[in-house]
């Protein structure tokens, strides 16, 4: 009965650091293709971070400790947006 107890627990143990080892592969790959891939060809198709920054308002840039206040309009209520289609900078395409 010990050997099969130690067994079930080495197979378990073993089992928890192999699933370790692979989430932080597969996070890393995630990771490194978000910043190396998605990020530059999201800003070359929208003209760059200069046309980032003049299509939104000046409080997405400022370092204030607040990142939830990008998603607050002048009324004071908490939305989210969806933006769709090739005019991603015209507020007219952004969906509450």
């Amino acid at each position: 009965m010990v050997i099969a107890c130690a067994t079930v627990l080495y197979t378990v143990i073993g089992g928890l650091k192999a699933v370790i080892y692979t989430d932080t592969v597969q996070w890393i790959i995630l990771l490194s293709g978000l910043l190396l891939v998605t990020v530059p060809f999201t800003l070359a198709r929208i003209g760059g971070f200069g046309a980032l920054r003049a299509a939104l308002p000046e409080h997405f840039f400022l370092p204030d400790g607040h990142i939830s206040r990008s998603f607050h309009q002048l009324d004071g209520h908490h939305h989210s947006y969806m933006v769709r289609g090739d005019d991603a900078l015209s507020a007219d395409v952004c969906l509450p």
